[in-house]
């Protein structure tokens, strides 16, 4: 199934929108990795210290980073529950 690109143009700046959900982005190549990996998808890394999900596991790596302050390299491990 192909999905219509939506394209909005407001002073000057491009802004095309998912179909599917509405989200909007600042070209086709970031749509295009968003319908790829995101869109329709259940978050499936869960962060072990608070409610956060995610859908990609650097995003979950990150949020340990910044949020829990984590030193354990997220590399070495594949899932929160092993450290």
């Amino acid at each position: 199934m192909f999905m219509k690109i939506i394209i909005v143009v407001s002073k000057g700046v491009g802004q095309v929108y998912c179909e599917q959900c509405n989200k909007g982005f600042k070209n086709k190549n970031s749509l295009s990795c968003h319908k790829r990996f995101d869109c329709g998808k259940t978050n499936r890394f869960i962060c072990s210290w608070c409610s956060y999900s995610t859908k990609r596991f650097h995003t979950l790596k990150r949020h340990c980073t910044k949020v829990h302050k984590c030193p354990i390299d997220m590399n070495l491990i594949m899932t929160m529950e092993t450290h």
